[in-house]
């Protein structure tokens, strides 16, 4: 298990943390080869299905040969089925994707050590671990339509407001 976890892991996280890199080195031809001799990846998410098969059918494109397996559940019963699973010595997850930084903090010891190839591009308050690299930052705005709202709100308190 951890040699499919070394062999296919860092393969698919590159693809899966930054498509933009789906054209680019994936590793050296050593673990590409091991990775298509077994053929298979167990992807674990929390995340929308939809979105996800769009990811798998991009590495598919690229890897014909390694079929993607994805166990998709909520966040909360997605993080019982991993540590249940690591309890009883058979975690069948190659990776996993789940928007829970602390959660998975928690459990870094599951992982290994993977940096994707545009590792130094990544903000380094946005990493909780060298085993955990996000696939998203998200930002959060306010926004309003100006042909509604005449005095708009310019801080989070203001949308406390009552107007």
């Amino acid at each position: 298990m951890h040699r499919k976890l070394a062999v296919v892991a860092a393969l698919a996280a590159a693809l899966l943390a930054s498509p933009a890199y789906a054209q680019k080195e994936f590793g050296s031809p050593e673990l590409i080869a091991a990775a298509n001799k077994e053929g298979k990846l167990v992807f674990y998410t929390a995340n929308i299905a939809e979105a996800e098969q769009q990811l798998i059918k991009a590495f598919n494109q690229r890897f014909p040969g390694i079929k993607v397996e994805m166990v998709r559940a909520p966040g909360g019963q997605l993080i019982t089925r991993v540590k249940t699973e690591a309890a009883a010595g058979k975690l069948s997850a190659d990776v996993i994707s789940h928007s829970d930084r602390a959660v998975l903090a928690e459990m870094a010891d599951l992982f290994m050590d993977y940096a994707p190839p545009n590792a130094a591009d990544y903000p380094r308050n946005t990493l909780v671990s060298p085993k955990l690299w996000p696939v998203v930052t998200l930002g959060w705005s306010i926004a309003y339509n100006s042909a509604l709202i005449k005095n708009p709100p310019k801080t989070w308190m203001d949308l406390t407001k009552p107007e």
